[in-house]
């Protein structure tokens, strides 16, 4: 409900001096006021003074000339945030405000607040309960103005008033909104107070038909109390737990009436007293542990800390005797009262899950010994964490691990801490269930907050073992390792299916018999029995760069006897390897007999199923020969390798080529046979090919040893590896490019262009003649046309493509020679018979016909 106040003229009135403003209104004060301010010159005279801007449109009201109430504005809820602005006062000439709510005019019963006024902030609030029982409230603005008068400096104190009308809700009466909700006193200790919430139902807007009620704070409304429904005709409820930290608290009134889910409801504000209150999980932690003392902003100078059986509690107002009770004792530093919490330790709590009782003393700063005030609590001791996950027992307890889909995957270990309050906790896994056995795996430290951990799938043999999750943790500070408080210890199957159990790692570049070659072995799934029943019928391997790839190696079906593999042409790129173990079971299902000759009913039936299992490596990361491909034809006498570093910091490279299959390559002997081919002697570690030359082409294998000295490694040992390849049968010889040996010729000067496809070539000459006989050593004419020199063919490149320009072509036939040394160090030759259409003056020869010779 809501009313529009008649227009009318801000006013302005003041006091001055030490006149209290908290009284009501006085002739002889207005008289004083309008006296001075006639007779003074104020440099504020022209201002705007602040002004009271909400809630609604406020009403001024002026005693002696009061405006017209049936306009008087209504409040709606008993919270009422009231705001005002500070006008065109500076930060010079105003030193703050006060705020008075009153049941009469110029009296702060209700509420009397001092504001301070903020650098450069021109609107400022305040909440205020108002109780909502229909009565007129009146409200004052009043503020402290500094002038200078004539070089004096005086301040003057003004105000406005206001006037409202309550609002007309339902509200609470007792606490009384904006008091302090005291403590209480529980066998001569001060305890957190229990409250009766009371309250009034407006007359006038009639009988609700239930009630709720709330209490908590502003931003967790119901976190101390929700009540459910209260019956339509109750007006109390009593609260327990009201928080004893000082925090503000919040109770809202909730209230319907009719079926339409109306709710509507009012908020009271209230402050909590302050207690001193002890930090600690519940229920207590093991058979040690610490407490933390807080003073909640009061200035504590000494503890004292009881905790014990109930028989043995102490008398009010006595501290214990320390030689007497469990007990202790301190002072706290000047530097800390009233900020820093403090910290005491038990060591003899019992750890069955009884009961015990802890009585906190606390004498603050100053007072003296017959000041003691204490607290009482009452904890549950803790019979320590229990494992949650995976589950322990039962009828159908977790087998480990627990999802095999992917090497990659985890297992989840989670606990329950049951209050302990341990200051660091630890994950074990191991084969015989000693919490001081590290075994198969262990976590890192984990924090006192953590209560989870994956454990890595692969530290599982599957083969139905027994393996052990143990729970380590430390609750008094500090943590060495494995020197731990506790532990717990839980035992659990593992699954049984097919596992590899060779190679282990492939953590270093394969040496092993002939190229990047692994032999990979599996457990004898005949003893399986477990998860699935049946054993396995047979076995598939996949090996490839991805997960279930099988580019590298696709086995075929293996029978169940099989349980090696030996995979050859593996990468050394240092990037992922995954293998993929299949095995085939009989999986018996039931299903509804679907002939009905047969009488229906269920059946049996037994199919065949496949289930795999990965497993992931990471392959070396080594020198390679990547060009020709492993266990690739050469083809020709001489072939250039090409040679990948891999990014490998190398120091010196080998190459070594063999007709012979190496029996060597492990760590005693170093040697893989002679180099009865090829030896390149030492190469520079940027080496990238190398040309192999005296390869055979008769079809038979030949064996290249790639050897690298690494730069980290400090005792200077070789390393290498084995490929093999098979020579061709074919002799390629070089061959002529440029000209086209099949086509006429149609220029008098042109760039010849040969190659020598693989054929073994360390050096060329070329004879360009217009007869026949010509050769080399044939005489002065026998390369009357051209004659080159001896030419030196690419380094590493036997198929380089040799050019050299020859001038002066002959018209008609001419003859081209090209030389080559072989291996043997032999010169060769290849001849060409040309023709050449160009410069022959007539029109060279006639078609059709061929070079005479003559």
């Amino acid at each position: 409900m809501s009313m529009t106040s008649k227009a009318s003229v801000p006013g302005c009135r003041e006091r001055r001096g030490g006149l209290s403003p908290n009284m009501g209104s006085s002739l002889r004060g207005l008289f004083i006021a309008a006296l001075l301010g006639f007779f003074a010159t104020s440099a504020l005279a022209q201002t705007v003074p602040p002004a009271l801007t909400g809630p609604e449109t406020p009403l001024e009201f002026d005693e002696l000339n009061p405006p017209d109430l049936v306009d008087i504005p209504r409040l709606k809820t008993a919270s009422v945030n009231l705001t005002w602005n500070r006008g065109n006062l500076t930060n010079d000439n105003q030193a703050g405000f006060r705020i008075f709510v009153g049941s009469r005019f110029g009296f702060g019963d209700i509420a009397n607040v001092e504001v301070a006024a903020v650098k450069d902030k021109a609107n400022y609030n305040l909440v205020v309960n108002i109780p909502a029982d229909d009565r007129r409230v009146y409200v004052r603005l009043h503020w402290t103005v500094k002038e200078n008068i004539g070089g004096v400096v005086t301040e003057t104190q003004k105000w406005i008033d206001y006037i409202y009308l309550s609002a007309n809700v339902h509200y609470i009466s007792s606490p009384t909104p904006g008091t302090t909700i005291g403590l209480q006193d529980v066998d001569g200790c001060k305890a957190a107070p229990s409250i009766l919430v009371e309250w009034v139902a407006a007359q006038n807007l009639g009988q609700p038909d239930r009630w709720w009620l709330y209490v908590g704070t502003a931003a967790d409304p119901d976190s101390i109390l929700n009540s459910g429904e209260i019956a339509a005709g109750e007006r109390s409820f009593t609260v327990n737990n009201i928080p004893t930290n000082g925090q503000p608290i919040i109770i809202t009134l909730w209230w319907e009436k009719g079926d339409a889910n109306d709710w509507q409801s009012n908020v009271f504000g209230y402050n909590t007293s302050i207690l001193p209150s002890i930090k600690v999980s519940n229920p207590l932690p093991g058979t040690e542990g610490a407490m933390e003392l807080e003073p909640n902003g009061l200035r504590v100078q000494f503890w004292w800390v009881y905790a014990g059986t109930a028989a043995d509690v102490p008398n009010a107002g006595d501290p214990p005797n320390p030689t007497r009770y469990h007990s202790a004792g301190l002072e706290v530093p000047e530097a800390d009262r009233g900020t820093t919490s403090s910290l005491v330790s038990f060591q003899n709590f019992p750890d069955d899950g009884s009961n015990v009782e802890v009585v906190l003393w606390w004498r603050l700063e100053g007072e003296g010994p017959d000041k003691w005030k204490c607290r009482q609590f009452t904890y549950k001791a803790s019979s320590g964490p229990v494992i949650t996950a995976p589950v322990k027992g039962g009828d159908n307890p977790d087998k480990l691990p627990i999802d095999l889909t992917s090497p990659t995957n985890t297992t989840t270990v989670t606990w329950d801490d049951k209050g302990t309050a341990a200051q660091q906790w630890q994950v074990v896994i191991n084969e015989d269930g000693d919490p001081a056995n590290n075994g198969l795996w262990k976590s890192a430290l984990l924090a006192p907050d953590v209560r989870t951990v994956e454990a890595p799938n692969t530290i599982f043999t599957t083969d139905g073992r027994k393996v052990y999750i143990i729970l380590r943790y430390w609750v008094s500070g500090g943590l060495a390792e494995d020197a731990f408080t506790d532990a717990v210890v839980c035992v659990f199957d593992t699954k049984k299916v097919p596992y590899l159990t060779a190679p282990g790692s492939i953590a270093k570049c394969f040496t092993n018999n002939l190229g990047n070659e692994v032999t990979f072995e599996w457990l004898d799934g005949n003893f399986v029995g477990g998860d699935p029943a049946q054993s396995p019928l047979g076995y598939w391997l996949y090996v490839g760069s991805t997960q279930g790839g099988r580019e590298f190696h696709n086995s075929g079906a293996l029978a169940n006897t099989v349980l090696a593999r030996t995979v050859t042409n593996l990468p050394t790129d240092g990037a992922a390897l995954w293998v993929r173990l299949w095995w085939l079971i009989e999986e018996k299902t039931t299903q509804t007999n679907p002939n009905p000759d047969g009488g229906g009913g269920i059946i049996e039936v037994t199919t065949q199923k496949w289930l795999p299992r990965d497993f992931k490596f990471t392959n070396p990361q080594c020198p390679e020969i990547t060009d020709p491909t492993y266990g690739g034809t050469i083809i020709g006498a001489q072939r250039v390798i090409t040679i990948d570093r891999r990014n490998v910091a190398l120091d010196a490279l080998w190459v070594t080529v063999s007709s012979i299959a190496p029996t060597g390559g492990d760590d005693k002997n170093k040697n893989p046979q002679t180099a009865d081919i090829d030896d390149s002697n030492l190469l520079t570690p940027t080496t990238t090919a190398y040309t192999v030359r005296n390869l055979p082409i008769d079809g038979s294998q030949v064996y290249v040893t790639l050897w690298w000295l690494k730069s980290s490694n400090q005792v200077q040992n070789w390393n290498f590896r084995t490929f093999c390849y098979v020579s061709s049968a074919d002799a390629p010889l070089p061959s002529l490019v440029v000209p086209d040996p099949t086509k006429d010729v149609d220029a008098t000067d042109l760039e010849f262009a040969w190659k020598s496809n693989n054929a073994v070539a360390f050096g060329w000459w070329l004879y360009v003649a217009d007869n026949q006989a010509a050769d080399k050593g044939g005489g002065a004419d026998g390369f009357n046309v051209h004659n080159s020199g001896f030419i030196q063919p690419g380094e590493n490149d036997p198929n380089f493509l040799i050019k050299e320009q020859v001038n002066g072509l002959p018209c008609g036939t001419f003859f081209v020679t090209l030389w080559y040394l072989d291996q043997n160090l032999t010169w060769l030759k290849i001849q060409y018979t040309l023709n050449n259409k160009a410069g022959c003056g007539g029109g060279g020869t006639p078609p059709g016909d061929g070079p005479s010779g003559e």
